[in-house]
Parts: C-alpha cells; structure tokens; sequence
C-alpha cells in the first residue's frame, strides 16, 4: 500500500552509479505492481494547498497495457499535486535526447513532467522540465519531450542553479505534477514511460 509523502528527504551526497550519459529508464505496470527499471520509490507531494490520495494502478493502462500509474486530488489557484519516481541513487542522464510516456487525464489542462535534482530541490524546487496540455480528456496521448526542450521556469529564485546538462548528470528522480489552476478535482495517469538516450531507446 502506498501512502502520500508530501515531503521527502533527498540525499545531496549520492553519487551516480552509472557512466555519464548511460541511465537509462522504463516503466510500465503490467504487472500489477507500481515499479520501474531502477527500483524508484514512489511517492505523491504536494504544495500550497493542494491535496492527493495514495498513488494507485488504474485499469487499462495505454496503448493496450493492462494498468496505468494514477493519482487524484484537488489543484486549487495556490497549489497543485504530483507523483515522483525517486531513485535509489543519483542517475546521470547526460546523454538524454527525448523522454517519453503516454498521459491520460480527466479534466484537459496545464501538467508538467520534471527531472529532479538535489541542488535545485534544496533551493526553490524550480527543476528543469517541460510543461504540455493534454488535447482531450479521457484519451490516452504519447508524449515525447526532447531534452533540449527541458528549462526552468520563471518564478525559480536561485542565484546560480546548475545547468541542464549538470541536472541531468545528478537526477535524483523524475516528477508528474499539475501546473494548471482547476477548481474541481483532478485525476491524471501514466504509463510507460522512457528516456532515449543518443541513438539507444529503451520502454516504448
């Protein structure tokens, strides 16, 4: 049973077990289970008000899968809500060209899909990442986000936050949340999710 854990604690001193530029990642949930290629612990967070349940699997999942990752909660004009997959260690995606998956949701609006980084998260949370509006509800879309399209945005205070390309070398998870405003409640699901990396491709 998963439970929501609207805080976490990253470890800034982890070092990445792989070459530069050789992470690569997949998740689908066929299995029943909600789990990834590195053993990601996953959890929901939220902010300023917003509020979640527990990550759970819906059923069907995409493009023909048996189960989807999903969470549900309220997105007021203040907060918002999301699901991280946080990595046993620090993962070095330097070598990342597009990330991929497949998104589904309930109400049409604004969501945002982020690595995240222990540098950035102990400053303002302001993770480099990309911000897409579904076409429709109800109908699963793939999503494909090249890396040079992941930037930070606007509100982030940070003097001096590392560059993407040093982001990506100390990723310490990759992050779902809403960005949006939604006065009802919000539900969104994912599934088989990807990165490629230079020529190599791994998930979809």
């Amino acid at each position: 049973t998963l439970t929501p854990t609207p805080t976490k604690t990253l470890s800034a001193t982890s070092t990445a077990t792989n070459p530069p530029g050789t992470c690569g990642y997949s998740a689908n949930f066929d299995g029943g289970t909600i789990a990834d290629t590195l053993g990601s612990v996953w959890s929901s967070f939220n902010w300023s008000g917003g509020t979640q349940g527990a990550v759970f699997l819906a059923t069907p999942g995409a493009n023909g899968t048996s189960a989807a990752l999903a969470l549900a909660g309220s997105n007021p004009s203040a907060g918002g809500f999301g699901v991280e997959a946080l990595f046993p260690v620090v993962e070095n995606f330097a070598g990342l060209t597009n990330l991929q998956f497949y998104f589904k949701v309930g109400t049409v609006n604004q969501y945002r899909v982020m690595f995240a980084n222990a540098t950035i998260d102990a400053g303002d949370f302001d993770d480099y990442g990309f911000s897409f509006t579904p076409s429709a509800a109800n109908q699963w879309q793939l999503i494909t986000i090249p890396s040079t399209s992941l930037t930070r945005e606007s509100w982030g205070s940070m003097a001096n936050p590392p560059s993407l390309s040093q982001a990506l070398s100390q990723a310490t998870g990759l992050k779902f949340q809403t960005e949006g405003a939604n006065t009802a409640a919000v539900t969104f699901l994912v599934d088989r999710k990807s990165t490629r990396l230079n020529s190599s491709h791994l998930g979809i």
